[in-house]
């Protein structure tokens, strides 16, 4: 997931709990991250698709995201 200018940490955390059901923290933990370093690791998936999926899902929330080959 990338920072941009436009979408709070606090949206971020919120979209990264509710789309990865992650804990609080969690969201909180990476919402700061991408804040302070411009890109975090969300997760990693099984195969490209599903990590295309969230990016959509992110993108349709007003985020910014990419999939990265490991």
């Amino acid at each position: 997931m990338h920072n941009d200018d436009s979408q709070s940490a606090l949206l971020a955390a919120f979209v990264l709990r509710e789309l990865c059901a992650l804990e609080i923290p969690e969201a909180g933990r990476l919402a700061q991250e991408i804040e302070a370093e411009g890109v975090a690791q969300v997760g990693r998936f099984p195969d490209q698709a599903q990590a295309e999926d969230l990016v959509v899902a992110l993108q349709r929330h007003g985020l910014h995201g990419a999939v990265r080959p490991l």
